[in-house]
């Protein structure tokens, strides 16, 4: 028979369900908020790409116009779904486990997804003929690009508690790419890009603490590492 506790209740059963919902919620794999998770990092990382989406809209085209079906489905749904998981859902509450600060640990993950990027060096290599020299110029430059994004992302995570959150966002940025920094002088609608580009930028600054405040998405993250340990 299993175990009973004081009160009557299945002690053990009652241990294993709250493991189950702990280890969840440790992922970022729970309802409470989710909608709110998604749509407001997701408006806020629109807010920093609002020069970028000007362009978009003043020339009609995306880089998506160019790419083949699977091509989309990798860059916007597989890869920011599992790298997400990875980097973010499973490394992080590791770190933290491990007695890491939630500043720590958005230092330091990221840079292992920024490293997990660097294959890319061969690919250009191999496949695309380039110089040793530029294709490292190349990959140094997607190093520091996604470890800053790194550490938004795993920022993302621990504020809401979501994973959907950090994977929204991540299909946003690769979907946006990088933005045409190169373009913005010789644009016709010159004034009004920077204008835009600027405009972004203050309003991601100033939205930032509001829209990754724990506190609005029921996040308890610091408790649930703390159950955890008990």
């Amino acid at each position: 028979m299993p175990a009973k506790d004081e009160r009557g209740g299945n002690s053990r059963a009652d241990e294993t369900a709250f493991a189950h919902k702990l280890l969840f919620s440790l992922l970022g794999l729970r309802k409470t908020g989710l909608l709110q998770a998604v749509i407001q990092p997701t408006l806020l990382t629109a807010s920093l790409f609002a020069g970028p989406l000007l362009q978009r809209a003043l020339s009609g085209r995306s880089d998506a116009d160019s790419m083949a079906p699977l091509q989309i489905l990798r860059n916007l749904v597989i890869a920011p779904v599992t790298e997400e998981f990875c980097f973010r859902a499973c490394m992080a509450p590791l770190f933290l486990l491990q007695g890491c600060s939630k500043k720590q640990t958005i230092l330091l993950t990221p840079i292992m997804f920024g490293v997990a990027h660097v294959h890319h060096l061969l690919e250009i290599v191999k496949f695309q003929g380039a110089k040793l020299s530029s294709a490292s110029a190349v990959v140094s430059f997607q190093f520091l690009y996604t470890t800053l994004f790194g550490w938004y992302a795993t920022h993302v995570f621990l504020s809401t508690g979501h994973l959907a959150a950090a994977v929204a966002v991540h299909s946003f940025c690769n979907w946006m790419g990088f933005p045409p920094f190169e373009d913005v002088l010789s644009h016709p609608q010159r004034n009004a890009v920077i204008a835009a580009y600027l405009i972004g930028i203050a309003a991601f600054i100033s939205l930032f603490s509001p829209c990754t405040e724990p506190a609005k998405y029921s996040c308890t993250y610091d408790q649930r590492i703390a159950d955890s340990m008990l």
